[in-house]
């Protein structure tokens, strides 16, 4: 784990009584300047305290057949919840892997995403996804009103469960919320696909991308600070952020502009693929995106 929690991740929140359930982090300038800041012990926020949060539970015997806990199954399937939480089980550390969910397709709901082919990685899951479908600029019920507190409370979920290193992925507006919220949690890597750089208005006139546009104009109008709707300004502004690497296809050229806008920001590569927009997808029934993600958390082949 990076094992550091941003002591300015509730910039521009309006939010003090939520703000308050976390620890400070004392800038170094307040500690003399000496070694690293370490992160304190973040006590998540009441709805995570009080377990409410689905996970596989602590013993065998609360599983079905897949090895679920019935509160995960059943926050998977309702429409409602916007956070199911699987962990695992065993005496070993071992990493977490946070999925952000991308926009709705259609009239379905916006989806749970990388649940099935991440089912027999041994690691935490947390699927996280918008149902308000504005980037996450308006946070999460279950975690917080708007972009700092979710990422404080990611943050103290992650250290709850004691994982030995973290990862941030997601798909399109998904992509671009697992790099926000990664740089902004500490993890330790961020991997986006097919991802928006920024929701800036001049930015979007620059490279001509008119898709989703009443997402974008939402998510700029309750955004509560304008750092997060760059992914460009937001790297620079935490340079010690985790590896990020942002996969893209090259047969759309919006995503590949989107994608060079962050060529010269360091710690940061870009991995192009055939394909449009949903080259995912192919990568996904091709059997290439389990390697990817599971070399980024570290794990064996």
């Amino acid at each position: 784990m990076r094992g550091e929690a941003r002591d300015d991740v509730v910039r521009g929140c309006s939010e003090p009584t939520t703000a308050a359930l976390w620890t400070r982090v004392p800038p170094r300038s307040e500690t003399g300047g000496q070694g690293p800041r370490v992160s304190p012990r973040i006590a998540p926020p009441d709805s995570l305290a009080r377990g409410t949060w689905a996970d596989r539970g602590d013993g065998m015997t609360d599983r079905d057949e897949a090895g679920f806990s019935p509160a995960f199954v059943a926050a998977l399937n309702d429409d409602a919840t916007t956070l199911a939480v699987d962990r695992h089980d065993g005496p070993e550390k071992v990493p977490v892997l946070v999925c952000f969910g991308g926009l709705r397709l259609g009239l379905a709901g916006p989806p749970y995403e990388f649940l099935k082919v991440t089912g027999a990685f041994p690691v935490h899951r947390v699927f996280v996804r918008d149902l308000e479908q504005c980037w996450y600029q308006r946070g999460l019920p279950e975690l917080g009103p708007n972009v700092p507190t979710v990422a404080t409370a990611l943050r103290a979920l992650i250290d709850d469960l004691g994982a030995s290193r973290s990862v941030f992925v997601g798909t399109s507006s998904g992509g671009y919320a697992a790099v926000m919220f990664g740089v902004l949690a500490g993890a330790d890597q961020m991997v986006a696909f097919g991802s928006l750089t920024s929701l800036r208005v001049i930015a979007r006139i620059v490279h001509r991308d008119r898709r989703w546009q009443e997402q974008v104009t939402k998510a700029r109008n309750h955004s509560v600070d304008r750092v997060h709707l760059d992914l460009a300004r937001l790297l620079r502004s935490y340079p010690d952020h985790g590896q990020v690497s942002i996969h893209y296809g090259v047969a759309e050229h919006h995503d590949v502009a989107w994608a060079r806008r962050l060529a010269r920001i360091g710690g940061v590569e870009l991995v192009p693929h055939p394909g449009d927009h949903t080259f995912v997808h192919d990568l996904r029934d091709s059997g290439a995106l389990t390697p990817i993600l599971r070399s980024a958390l570290l794990l064996s082949a």
